[in-house]
């Protein structure tokens, strides 16, 4: 009984711990009550490509991250991400940027930032770089770079996070995010190709972001490995997801039957995707060496 107490304060006072470790967000008001539900999906845009028709949005509230002097994993990934899930649960969609201060040496290692919060009723076309997320689905406006041949091209990124205490655990983090004004359309009036096309594209590059994933937790628990491999494997799935996107193109172009080559890739993707499920989102790998079999 003695050793469970132990047990239990000494992961109380660790989460306590880490918890103190996270960079304060405020919210202005301090008490936000909108009415509005929760939202899964937050879009990001900088106060200067603001978009004309912004001025429908509801304005919900202001939001800044900022750093208690000890803070951890509060670069500016982290903290934006730390605003948007605030921005999530006050019921705003959209996060405007309106201040940046970048990690300074004598003052302050971390990113940080203010932002204002708002509630639109449509984010398609309003930003400039879109984080994967199954909720938030390709729309013709958000293809905003200039207009190509039959494929133009598509831009993805994939990005990685390692994250936690780099002690008992680590965290896993992918960022895929499609570039809108790199991507445009065709010249024609089928845009609904477009975007399919350009979803497909998304999807593709959030499959190879699970596959990283799946591929990083095999070194578990040794810390060392999983950090020697992090860089080359994150390197490779971009790699992958672009000869896969080739490999698409040139199929494209040199079917009779376009529509059948792309439905099937759509569906083939989409299976992938549902086998990886569990490495979407976040992923958290003990570190701590498994238990002798007695």
């Amino acid at each position: 009984m003695y050793n469970m107490y132990r047990f239990l304060l000494s992961a109380f006072s660790l989460l306590l711990f880490f918890a103190a470790c996270t960079p304060p967000v405020k919210t202005i008001p301090r008490r936000v009550q909108t009415g509005l539900d929760s939202t899964t999906y937050v879009g990001v845009v900088d106060m200067e490509d603001i978009m004309p028709n912004f001025n429908r949005a509801r304005p919900i509230a202001k939001i800044k991250v900022k750093d208690r002097g000890w803070s951890l994993d509060c670069l500016y990934p982290e903290v934006l991400q730390l605003a948007r899930e605030k921005a999530m649960d006050i019921g705003g969609n959209m996060l405007v940027i309106t201040s940046h201060r970048k990690p300074e040496n004598d003052r302050s290692r971390c990113d940080r930032i203010q932002a204002e919060v708002y509630r639109l009723e449509r984010l398609q076309g309003m930003e400039a770089k879109i984080f994967w997320h199954p909720d938030r689905r390709l729309d013709a406006a958000d293809l905003r770079g200039r207009a190509g041949d039959a494929l133009p091209p598509v831009v993805c990124r994939i990005q990685h996070r390692l994250l936690g205490d780099f002690f008992n655990t680590i965290q896993v983090r992918t960022i895929t995010t499609f570039l809108s004004d790199s991507t445009g359309r065709a010249d024609t009036k089928n845009s609904a190709w477009d975007v399919r096309r350009a979803q497909l594209h998304f999807n593709m590059a959030e499959l190879q972001s699970r596959i990283f994933k799946d591929k990083i937790a095999a070194p578990a628990p040794d810390l060392t490995e999983i950090t020697k491999q992090a860089r080359p494997l994150i390197a490779e799935a971009q790699n992958a997801y672009s000869q896969q996107a080739d490999k698409l193109d040139t199929a494209l172009r040199a079917s009779a039957n376009p529509e059948q080559v792309l439905s099937q890739w759509e569906s083939d993707v989409r299976r992938d995707l549902d086998k990886l499920q569990h490495r979407a989102g976040d992923q958290f790998i003990s570190l701590k060496p498994p238990k002798k079999r007695s």
